[in-house]
């Protein structure tokens, strides 16, 4: 028998104690657990039919089916599309407005602007009391050109003295046979810089003398309203080395030298004298656009010409500015003064006139220039706006309170801008050499029909 105090057997008998009480308290649980487990298993038996009726969906057998919905209607479509893209449609809706207010105004189909008067003011100019004209414009251009001709008539029917500036005799004698007492000659040598100041000198001491518009009538003074640059709107076309020297200078001096003549030994001494008068005179230069921005092929003299006008003008504008005197450079377009069928035979006809004078290795070399040529000529007559755009526009320059600085009148002015200054240069050649192999087709068929 062991001993009482042995250590051995006190820690023994303390484990037993342990080990039978951790049994009973497992038992214990465990017990509990079966006995739960049974609980919820007889519950759930209980509830099961209410379990199902919540878990099974709804038997509908006693519902009548109703018809179809009906398909959505256009309206329907259309606002669901708005809502689901609002920022879209009024991105579009602000752009189609703006462009069609601008196009109306722009067309004087809304007179006077979009918050002007209803009612389009007249374009008359200013007479005197009893009725004599006073307004004077000089139009810088040679009259043989068809399209100052046109500006000199639509000045004239509007109430201006028009003096248009002639080198020769040929000129002068056109200019007589308008029948119109209105339409005068100013007669300059632009070779001469002595004798042009002389002759603008004269001029201006004429337009400050008194003048007496029919007999007995109160003498009046007349008003510089404006000098037009108009120059000569042809120029000639085909390869650099086709061209001669005497045409270049001929292009350089009457298209560029000539006008800048006119101006820097006397017009503009005449425009700043009345840069002190309540209505001082304005500078408007009228120059072609559609080839100048293109550049195209076989057009270097009217690009370079016209380039060096352009900046003539820019510069004209930043000196005259500050004295209080209005430039107003007028880009032109293309308009319509085709006649029918006939002038696209007239037009095959020169082209091809020109080309039996080419040598053999010319023509192989440039076998696309009667395409290029077909259609830059059809761009510039075939389509386009109405002269009277041009009409208007100038008279606005002349008489508006505040003028455009620039002004693109005539279809294509501003289009073809655009396009030259924002397309890349490979597009922008395939384009035209595109268009010149189109016009070439009907180029050919016009010369076979001869």
């Amino acid at each position: 028998m062991t001993p009482p105090d042995d250590p051995i057997a006190n820690i023994l008998a303390g484990v037993n104690k342990i080990k039978h009480k951790a049994s009973t308290i497992i038992n214990d649980k465990l017990g509990d657990a079966e006995e739960a487990q049974h609980q919820v298993g007889t519950w759930l038996l209980n509830r099961k039919k209410d379990i199902q009726s919540v878990l099974t969906p709804a038997k509908l057998e006693h519902f009548s089916p109703g018809p179809p919905p009906p398909p959505p209607s256009y309206y329907d479509k259309i606002t669901g599309f708005v809502s689901a893209h609002k920022l879209a449609v009024g991105l579009v809706t602000i752009s189609a407005v703006t462009a069609s207010g601008y196009y109306m105004w722009n067309n004087r189909i809304l007179p006077g602007g979009l918050f002007g008067n209803k009612k389009q003011p007249r374009r008359r100019a200013v007479r005197a009391a009893n009725g004599a004209r006073t307004e004077v414009v000089v139009l810088a251009g040679s009259f043989l050109e068809p399209i100052v001709r046109v500006v000199a008539n639509d000045l004239d029917k509007r109430g201006f003295i028009v003096y248009v500036t002639t080198t020769s005799e040929a000129e002068t004698a056109l200019i007589e046979k308008e029948n119109s007492a209105d339409i005068r000659s100013l007669s300059v040598n632009t070779q001469k810089a002595d004798v042009i100041k002389s002759t603008m000198k004269e001029f201006g001491t004429f337009l400050a003398t008194p003048q007496v518009a029919f007999p007995n009538a109160k003498p009046h003074v007349l008003r510089l309203a404006g000098v037009v640059l108009v120059p000569d709107l042809y120029y000639p076309f085909g390869p650099i080395e086709q061209m001669h020297l005497e045409s270049w200078n001929s292009v350089i001096n009457s298209k560029l030298l000539a006008p800048l003549a006119l101006l820097s030994q006397g017009l503009l001494t005449l425009v700043r004298q009345t840069a002190s008068t309540p209505n001082p005179a304005r500078l408007v230069i009228v120059t072609p656009n559609i080839t100048a921005a293109l550049s195209p092929a076989y057009s270097a003299p009217e690009a370079m010409v016209v380039s060096g006008i352009n900046a003539l003008a820019t510069s004209l504008d930043r000196e005259l500015a500050p004295h209080g005197i209005k430039t107003t450079h007028i880009r032109l377009g293309s308009f319509d003064v085709s006649h029918g069928h006939s002038q696209s035979k007239q037009l095959a006809s020169a082209i091809h006139a020109d080309l039996i004078t080419w040598s053999e290795d010319m023509r192989a070399a440039y076998s696309n220039y009667g395409g290029t040529m077909a259609f830059l000529y059809g761009c510039r007559s075939t389509r386009g706006s109405s002269l009277k755009r041009l009409n208007f526009a100038i008279y606005d320059s002349l008489t508006v309170r505040r003028p455009k600085r620039v002004w693109h009148v005539g279809f294509g002015s501003r289009m073809y801008e655009l396009v030259a200054a924002f397309l890349p240069e490979c597009v922008l050649s395939w384009l035209m050499r595109s268009g010149a192999a189109l016009r070439k087709r009907s180029f050919d068929k016009e010369l076979n029909g001869m």
